[in-house]
C-alpha cells in the first residue's frame, strides 16, 4: 500500500540521501533473503554525501524494496544479489539491483504491466504490481526503472534518478 500511495505522488518530494534508501531496503527484504540463503551485497560508489535526489525516502525504498524482493525472490537459493548505486554520465545518480537468477527471457518490458506474472515457478505469491508501481514511483521523481541486462546468468535492473541540485 505505500508503494501505491508513493505511485499515486501522494506526497511532497524533499532531499533524499540514496545511500539510507539502499539501507533501508536491503533491511526489509534481508529476512526473505536469509530465508533462501541468498546474500545481498551493497556498493556505494562515490561520495554518499552527493547521491541525493528529490523524492520521498518512504517511497523510494518501496521502490528498490520492489526490485530487490523480486531480484531475491528469482536468484538460485545460495547466490549473491548485488545492489549499488552511483552516479551516471548526465547528472543522474543510478541504483542498478543484479542477480545470478535464470534470466528474464524475451520481452523484458512484461514485467512492467501491472498484473504481470510469471509462470516459472521461481516467483513467490503476489499480484504482479511491484514492479509496475516500483517504475511509476521511480518515473514521479523524474527517473526510470527498466531492465539493463538478463541473460541466463542474471538480470540488472537500473533505477535512475536526477541528483537533487
Amino acid at each position: 500500500t505505500d508503494l501505491l500511495v508513493a505511485a499515486r505522488g501522494a506526497v511532497d518530494a524533499e532531499p533524499v540521501p540514496l545511500a539510507g534508501v539502499v539501507d533501508q531496503s536491503v533491511d526489509a527484504v534481508r529476512p526473505l533473503a536469509d530465508k533462501r540463503g541468498v546474500v545481498i551485497d551493497r556498493r556505494v560508489d562515490g561520495d554518499p554525501a552527493h547521491l541525493v535526489v528529490q523524492g520521498n525516502a518512504v517511497g523510494l525504498s518501496r521502490c528498490l524494496v520492489a526490485v530487490l524482493d523480486n531480484a531475491v525472490a528469482h536468484a538460485p537459493d545460495g547466490t549473491h544479489v548485488t545492489v549499488s548505486v552511483g552516479y551516471r554520465h548526465g547528472g543522474d545518480a543510478v541504483i542498478r539491483v543484479a542477480d545470478r537468477g535464470p534470466g528474464i527471457g524475451e520481452n523484458p518490458e512484461r514485467l512492467f504491466r501491472r498484473f504481470a506474472r510469471d509462470d516459472d515457478g521461481t516467483a513467490h505469491q503476489g499480484y504482479g504490481l511491484g514492479l509496475a508501481l516500483a517504475r511509476d514511483v521511480a518515473n514521479r521523481y523524474g527517473g526510470t526503472l527498466d531492465v539493463e541486462s538478463t541473460s541466463a546468468r542474471g538480470t540488472t535492473m537500473r533505477i535512475t534518478l536526477p541528483l537533487a541540485s
